[in-house]
């Protein structure tokens, strides 16, 4: 992928913003509330394998549902897709801040990702309603900046009202958050679907819209380059709040405040491809922020396996992977996106669907290797990310070689 922009874009701040807080929706619900799973498993007096499944059903049900709003979305506009979202994601999260049991916890937390994947779904959909190839690529980035302040916000904040509160107010937080979009998008957010599609949520088109996008190497090749990064980085969040909480002994605060470090590789990597990417092919791109992730991926299960876990590792290591993934994310976007403008919010959901299920088989992976830290926490995030880096030379290698 060689094209190139030809200069600084110009955003629509309205849709820019909306977007942002729209997209921020997903990550800001699943890192608000790490600090607290070693709280609430102890609170409800749950096993921490079944603690660490809260975010498992999230992540599975934030992937399957994403199916359901892209063809919506296609089908009905943007912003009616977001509002069931929203509605849903808002009771859901009602539900888990008054959840007496972890079987309780599990079902709000899969009705909520179920709600909270409209967010992004819509957000990149409209994104490629507005714009195409390295724009849209720069678009991606500029919104992803401001998003990656999100999850680290949330993260402290999650760790703050551990120590001073509760983690059910993490769960109010997060329904008046909703809210809040909500009502914005209702009356801000004009519909940028402006070709609605009436056979999208037509069982046949989807079937076969999702075949045509199975069937593209191109698509598969960005998909799955990020979505092990994501796997790798959800793996991780699954297992460092008990790492480095319950083993080396920081607190649920230090913990909050630690998460704005590896943020800050995301907020550089995606600054890094908003003043490259006009001069730089976006593949080169991609390959550097995959080969930053495996490099931090295996370093760290090379340093934990040779030495203790410390801070330093854990967090250094997740911060170069996610200087990867902000390298990585945008362009990888553009990519499987670009080919596909009248079936965008499909793609979109597609593409969601595969980066939280990857997702949600690093969280697995990382309770299957539940050692005690170093297999949990290291050898996932390694895994993924050699299995990120030979998906994508193997599937563009056979594009370039086919023409696809």
């Amino acid at each position: 992928m060689t094209e190139r922009a030809t200069g600084p874009i110009r955003l629509d701040l309205s849709i820019a913003l909306l977007a942002t807080a729209i997209a921020s929706l997903g990550p800001l619900t699943m890192t608000m509330y790490l600090p607290a799973m070693p709280a609430l498993t102890a609170d409800l007096g749950a096993p921490e394998a079944l603690a660490k499944l809260t975010l498992t059903v999230y992540l599975l049900s934030f992937a399957f549902g994403q199916l359901v709003y892209g063809p919506v979305s296609d089908r009905l506009g943007r912003r009616p897709a977001l509002a069931m979202g929203l509605v849903i994601y808002c009771l859901a999260s009602a539900l888990a801040a008054v959840a007496p049991s972890i079987e309780w916890l599990l079902v709000a937390r899969l009705i909520q990702g179920f709600g909270a994947c409209a967010g992004p779904t819509i957000a990149r959909a409209m994104i490629r309603d507005l714009y195409s190839g390295t724009a849209a690529a720069r678009a991606m980035s500029v919104i992803g900046m401001t998003i990656a302040v999100a999850p680290a916000a949330g993260q402290v904040f999650g760790g703050l009202m551990t120590e001073v509160g509760s983690w059910r107010w993490i769960f109010v937080i997060l329904g008046i958050f909703g809210i809040a979009i909500f009502v914005l998008s209702s009356r801000r957010l004009r519909e940028t679907n402006v070709r609605p599609d009436p056979t999208a949520t037509r069982f046949v088109t989807m079937v076969t819209n999702y075949a045509l996008l199975l069937s593209s190497r191109r698509y598969l090749a960005y998909v799955l380059a990020v979505s092990c990064c994501v796997g790798g980085l959800f793996a991780y969040a699954a297992s460092a709040p008990f790492v480095l909480i319950s083993i080396v002994g920081i607190s649920a605060v230090d913990y909050g405040f630690l998460g704005l470090f590896p943020v800050a590789g995301t907020f550089l990597g995606t600054l890094t491809i908003n003043r490259f990417a006009h001069r730089v092919p976006l593949i080169r791109l991609v390959w550097l922020g995959l080969a930053s992730s495996a490099t931090a991926g295996i370093g760290q299960f090379i340093l934990l396996t040779l030495g203790d876990v410390n801070v330093p590792i854990v967090i250094g290591s997740m911060t170069l992977w996610m200087f990867g993934f902000g390298l990585l994310m945008p362009g990888a976007m553009a990519g499987a996106l670009g080919p596909f403008p009248r079936i965008a919010g499909s793609a979109s959901a597609l593409m969601g669907f595969c980066q939280m299920g990857i997702g949600a088989l690093g969280t697995l992976l990382s309770a299957a290797l539940n050692d005690g830290y170093v297999l949990s926490l290291a050898l996932a995030p390694a895994i993924m990310g050699v299995i990120g880096i030979v998906a994508f030379a193997l599937l563009h290698r056979k594009e370039a070689v086919s023409g696809a």
